[in-house]
């Protein structure tokens, strides 16, 4: 996982790495590694919600039953480089 994509430049280092090593062309090469961004969002109250059940029978949704989950928090979608790669 990365914080942020790789640069073009370190990509390109990969490709020449695996080209000459196989003996194929950077284009064949590319598929020897791999990037993609993924994301997450723990909790949209819009597309779902999370109730609490109480032993009264109450049910109350989880941003307001808990005084210690900021739904800032919950509802922040978080995103993730990642790169994949054939280590030589």
């Amino acid at each position: 996982m990365l914080q942020e994509p790789l640069d073009e430049t370190q990509k390109m280092e990969y490709l020449k790495k695996y080209s000459r090593h196989f003996g194929v062309s950077e284009q064949e090469a590319e598929y020897f590694m791999g990037e993609e961004i993924v994301s997450t969002d723990t909790y949209d109250p819009a597309d779902e919600r999370i109730n609490i059940l109480y032993k009264d029978g109450t049910v109350k949704d989880i941003a307001e039953a808990s005084d210690m989950l900021n739904i800032n928090v919950l509802t922040k979608i978080v995103y993730k480089d990642y790169f994949c790669y054939w280590r030589l």
